[in-house]
């Protein structure tokens, strides 16, 4: 796989651009009104009220510039890269990217995520290191939750 890196892969799958489209006024050149640490402690606090998948659906629409959140905004504490703005059709609907990042997240945390041996970049690693495992099938099955 070349340089494909744990952190590529990562990088990917909670790459929004792959579900929005960003505002063009959200990667304006400009200068923050706050530190990207204030900003993350805001967010925090959100994810906390109101619950992950909320609170990542509510980034979504103010990045795509459908609602104003100022505490949501990362653009208050960041430029965003202007390809985020590029006109391009998504890969998946939004509300499925959110679902997968949020369902992502609990089975990484679960144990389900990408060694360096399963993409063969590295010897495998030695006991007490960091593993990434991701599309492995689990010893256990979660139920599916019906919408």
């Amino acid at each position: 796989m070349g340089g494909v890196t744990v952190e590529h892969i990562q990088a990917i799958l909670i790459n929004p651009f792959y579900a929005i489209q960003v505002a063009p006024e959200l990667v304006e050149t400009h200068e923050p009104a706050i530190s990207d640490e204030e900003w993350v402690r805001g967010n925090v606090s959100l994810i906390v009220q109101e619950g992950a998948e909320q609170w990542v659906a509510s980034l979504l629409d103010v990045l795509e510039g459908s609602t104003t959140h100022e505490l949501v905004n990362p653009s208050q504490a960041i430029t965003i890269d202007p390809t985020f703005a590029l006109e391009h059709p998504p890969v998946w609907p939004k509300e499925q990217w959110i679902e997968s990042s949020v369902r992502l997240l609990l089975d990484v945390l679960e144990g389900d995520f990408v060694t360096n041996e399963d993409i063969q970049l590295a010897a495998p690693p030695e006991e007490g290191c960091v593993r990434y495992r991701l599309g492995r099938p689990k010893s256990k099955k979660r139920k599916k939750h019906k919408r």
